[in-house]
């Protein structure tokens, strides 16, 4: 397993090894002599590819993470060439399972959430927007797609200047996103809607400052009491932790559940892919099915909205499995 670990790194850190902790026992996964062999990726770049290279060398037979678009991007590489299957519970962006093989998402990927939000802003009355983004590679690409798909929608004007904006998208990992909004706070006040992604989905956000007169939403995932098949799983947490899990809980639990049917069904590594490809994995967030993508349909993408230091899921939206739309 591999993730930013560091004490001062990713917001979802305590998600991530709650959930493995959890799946752990449930699944009686050491009892089946599987060994959990861990390693901090930083969500960096060179993190990733130090992660990877450890693992490899202490012989892992899968990988579950990266959770960063940046350090899976060149992590990816090395376990594809040594043919280990890698689960990804978050990482997003699209060339993950374009370009590598052994690579198999549990999460929704950047095209799909970047339609999303696009007919989102689309829908709205005419104004400017800017899109703004972090450096790692989940918010140039994703932020890249959506300028794209905006280019041509009269409704919404693209503007370079913070300050001209009425309405402003900004795409990033948790820790950037607050930079952004200490060091923008005077323009962000006179923002009317202010738009964030999926690592804001956390109750963290509460302990920052955030501008009070702006309309704030976040695009990511349902809750997760919204997912039939988590719900054992989610009373199971509550009754320990007195609240429900975050985003990407769900998606680290479905990796390990997936991993534990496919050594049942094989012990022989080269028929693991083939297998990946052909079944469907019954899982807390549905039924996954990989086939030629390695991206499973995700149909759980939501808009929250942020107001009174809470949280609110105020739409869902269902993925219609043939194009790249979602719908109400």
């Amino acid at each position: 397993m591999t993730a930013d670990l560091s004490p001062n790194g990713s917001i979802h850190r305590r998600t991530f090894i709650e959930s493995i902790k959890l799946a752990w026992a449930n699944l009686n996964l050491g009892g089946k002599n599987i060994q959990l062999i861990w390693e901090n990726d930083f969500a960096t770049e060179i993190g990733g590819i130090e992660a990877s290279n450890k693992l490899i060398n202490k012989g892992v037979d899968f990988v579950v993470g990266h959770y960063s678009s940046t350090a899976a991007k060149h992590a990816l590489p090395y376990y594809a060439k040594e043919q280990i299957p890698v689960f990804l519970p978050a990482a997003s962006s699209d060339i993950l399972t374009q370009e590598f093989d052994y690579t198999f998402r549990i999460c929704g990927k950047d095209s799909d959430l970047a339609c999303l939000i696009s007919s989102h802003i689309a829908s709205k009355k005419p104004h400017k927007l800017y899109i703004g983004c972090d450096n790692t590679v989940h918010g140039i690409e994703l932020s890249y797609l959506i300028k794209k798909n905006l280019s041509s929608v009269s409704a919404a004007t693209l503007t370079n200047k913070l300050n001209n904006a009425n309405k402003v998208i900004f795409i990033g990992n948790f820790n950037n996103t607050v930079d952004f909004m200490n060091i923008n706070k005077r323009h962000l006040q006179n923002t009317e809607e202010l738009y964030f992604t999926d690592d804001l989905v956390h109750p963290e956000l509460a302990n920052y400052a955030i501008p009070k007169k702006t309309n704030i939403f976040i695009f990511g995932y349902a809750h997760s009491i919204n997912y039939a098949d988590a719900k054992f799983i989610n009373n199971q947490y509550y009754c320990t932790h007195h609240e429900y899990p975050s985003t990407f809980f769900l998606e680290t639990y479905a990796s390990f559940e997936i991993i534990d049917q496919l050594i049942a069904l094989s012990k022989n590594s080269n028929e693991w892919k083939i297998l990946l490809g052909q079944k469907d994995w019954k899982t807390v967030v549905g039924r996954i099915t990989f086939k030629d993508s390695r991206d499973s349909i995700h149909p759980k993408f939501a808009l929250w909205k942020f107001e009174n230091n809470n949280l609110k899921m105020i739409k869902e939206y269902k993925n219609d499995r043939q194009e790249s739309t979602f719908v109400l």
